[in-house]
């Protein structure tokens, strides 16, 4: 996150608000949201868990998907 520029508060939105998930590779799960005044989505990988655990495995900025 920090050699990313991406906070931690922009990381827990993404996860608590997403504006799309979807199945990434590996039975990973991208979650996606657009933050406002931005061009970029912030994008959080995660790894499903037991009772709701979100096992977060990387994050980026990226171009919004189209799902």
């Amino acid at each position: 996150m920090e050699e990313r520029g991406i906070r931690e508060d922009e990381v827990r939105a993404t996860l608590e608000r997403p504006d799309v998930e979807y199945r990434g590779s590996a039975g990973r799960v991208v979650a996606e949201r657009m933050p406002p005044g931005r061009s970029l989505a912030t994008k959080v990988i995660y790894n499903p868990g037991l009772e709701g655990e979100r096992v977060v495995v990387t994050v980026e900025r990226g171009r919004p998907s189209r799902r």
